[in-house]
């Protein structure tokens, strides 16, 4: 979904109905379109990172370390939401 997002703002231009310009209560990293893109970018590559290093372990039947892939991702997930937190 953050690649999607990062696609369809950076590479597409496609910013209709996104409030870019800190209007209202939004997070900081909509103060413009390359910032939106970059960190949609970034949070998209930590989550595939997260799939692969996960697909890799179950094919390899590593539970512990499908384990820590499921731990890792619900990090990332309460990081993510703590992350638009910021204002």
């Amino acid at each position: 979904m953050n690649l999607h997002e990062s696609i369809k703002i950076g590479l597409l231009k496609q910013t209709d109905n996104y409030p870019f310009g800190g209007e209202g209560p939004v997070p900081y990293y909509y103060k413009s379109a390359g910032l939106y893109s970059m960190t949609m970018l970034i949070w998209g590559l930590l989550f595939i990172t997260n799939l692969i290093f996960g697909i890799v372990s179950i094919f390899k039947n590593k539970i512990s370390r499908t384990y820590l892939t499921f731990g890792i991702l619900i990090i990332l997930i309460v990081a993510q939401y703590i992350h638009g937190q910021i204002d």
